[in-house]
């Protein structure tokens, strides 16, 4: 998978998987995927990247089964090596997937591949996509946590919100570009695109650019549409985190997040209110100790998975607070907690404000919440049930190798899987 730390190390969430298959005696073989992505960039292949190399070093290991998270690293020559069966843990929007535009699959799944996934919407696109011989290794199966709740901990903070400010720089281009355009309609016609993608993120985007006449303005940025789809849409979801911060800013809030976060704060004072100095999380322990520490957590979607329960999602209703969720009627909420699902949801910002204020006025209520959506995550959602369920679908016990006590966990090096001078120069 992807890493995102500072480091290039896994993040929280993966490590936690890591651990239980350690924990069940499994040896753990861990490859980053940014090492095969050019210095410094997340996104693309390097040269000396060598996909045929890569698969061979895989083989070498002579894996039990190999996860991979968002289809990292699964090219052709993995796909097509039916040596090992393939979990594909898919916690992102489709498009977010790793697909290297000159190395894609010829096949995006092969016979040995087990997609799963942790949101509805994914979830009947594969059913739909995948051939019949396939489809029945796609499985819907919700995110899980292992936060420990500590009654203990004393609930000092009235509400907290963790998450990333999204990069918006590439949309802040677009839209300088289209202010000094000759053609003054371009910047309506931008606040009208990016309007119907906030109502539906899935719609069509290029009959959208067509009909708000904006092609030959992206042709003349350079700009393709897929691109200019994630840009505008980084700048909605911060946007909406900004507004939402700065409305429950009075109620203190407390907020935790990237270094993005820093360049916005010189112009909303509300936000530099609310904002932690130091405040990038740097371990496991301190994210669990602020939800259990909070009475309220919000969650604000991103406008690209408006439905869907992230890893925190469940995190929170592990501990002492009590989440909030933005109301959607497609919400996996639903679709894993039924349709009298306790948790609290919000329809617009002065909604949002409202309930915190409620709950924040009455304790017991908030408590009982609490417990209830405790209650709904006692069993089946901690890491180690998300192992036995791929050992399951790779039809292996769960110490078949033997051990019973954590075993190695081992970083591969990204110089294994180079090409040679004789590829380079072949």
């Amino acid at each position: 998978g992807y890493s995102w730390s500072q480091h290039r190390k896994i993040d929280f969430y993966q490590q936690g998987l890591v651990n239980a298959f350690s924990d069940l005696g499994y040896e753990v073989h861990i490859i980053s995927i940014n090492e095969i992505c050019p210095k410094g960039s997340v996104i693309g292949i390097s040269k000396d990247f060598s996909s045929k190399k890569f698969s061979e070093v895989l083989e070498s290991i002579k894996p039990d089964f190999l996860v991979s998270m968002n289809h990292a690293g699964l090219f052709n020559e993995v796909l097509t090596s039916k040596k090992y069966p393939i979990m594909d843990l898919i916690v992102d929007e489709l498009s977010h997937l790793f697909i290297p535009d000159a190395l894609i699959a010829d096949n995006f799944f092969s016979n040995n591949t087990f997609i799963i996934t942790t949101n509805s919407r994914s979830y009947k696109h594969f059913r739909h996509v995948c051939p019949k011989i396939v489809s029945d290794h796609v499985s819907l199966s919700p995110c899980v946590s292992d936060l420990l709740k500590n009654p203990n901990v004393k609930q000092k903070y009235n509400i907290s919100f963790i998450g990333s400010f999204l990069e918006t720089a590439k949309a802040e281009f677009i839209f300088w570009k289209a202010s000094i355009h000759k053609d003054k309609e371009v910047l309506k016609n931008i606040i009208a695109l990016m309007a119907e993608l906030t109502h539906d993120y899935h719609a069509d985007f290029d009959k959208l650019v067509t009909k708000h006449d904006l092609n030959d303005f992206f042709k003349e940025l350079a700009l393709e549409h897929k691109d200019v789809k994630y840009y505008l849409s980084n700048h909605i979801s911060s946007r909406l985190r900004l507004d939402t911060i700065t409305k429950l800013s009075s109620l203190g809030l407390r907020l935790y997040g990237n270094d993005l976060w820093l360049e916005t704060l010189s112009h909303t004072p509300k936000v530099l209110e609310c904002f932690r100095p130091g405040s990038l999380l740097t371990s496991r322990d301190e994210l669990c100790h602020v939800y259990n520490s909070s009475k309220l957590s919000i969650h604000i979607s991103q406008v690209q998975v408006p439905g869907s329960l992230s890893y925190r999602i469940y995190d929170i209703m592990k501990s002492n607070s009590l989440l909030i969720l933005p109301w959607n009627k497609n919400s996996d909420a639903f679709t894993f907690f039924g349709k009298d699902c306790p948790i609290p949801m919000y329809k617009d910002l002065d909604h949002l404000y409202k309930l915190c204020e409620y709950y924040l006025d009455h304790e017991d209520e908030r408590l009982e919440l609490v417990k209830k959506c405790n209650d709904l995550v006692t069993s089946g959602f901690s890491y180690q049930d998300s192992a036995q369920q791929m050992l399951k679908l790779a039809n292996l016990n769960f110490e078949s190798n033997g051990l019973s006590s954590t075993t190695d966990v081992k970083y591969v090096s990204s110089d294994q899987f180079k090409k040679s001078l004789f590829d380079i120069f072949r």
